[in-house]
């Protein structure tokens, strides 16, 4: 298991990392004032919520392996579970905008 948490908290933190990169790279000069998608729109509230919901689900994977580590396999399937439901609620705002 140590292994494992290893893993998913790295790669949490890669999801966290590409999330601010995403942010970052608001439309400016691109963006088309008649679209209505979002991505065209740099005050749109989708680009600020891209790193909280990935922070929060790095923050649950690392409760998750900390309970693991623990042996609170409960609470580690529900923090873990968190961790899914902010990666499906990130795909559902990315996935939004186009």
């Amino acid at each position: 298991m140590p292994a494992f948490g290893v893993l998913l908290v790295a790669a949490e933190s890669i999801w966290v990392l590409a999330s601010l990169f995403l942010a970052a790279m608001t439309c400016d000069e691109g963006c088309d004032p008649a679209s209505v998608l979002w991505r065209d729109n740099p005050d749109a509230w989708q680009w600020h919520a891209f790193p909280i919901v990935s922070g929060i689900g790095l923050l649950c994977t690392i409760t998750a392996v900390t309970f693991a580590l623990r042996d609170k396999p409960r609470d580690a399937v529900v923090s873990f579970g968190l961790s899914v439901a902010a990666m499906v609620v990130w795909g559902v705002i990315y996935s939004s905008g186009f």
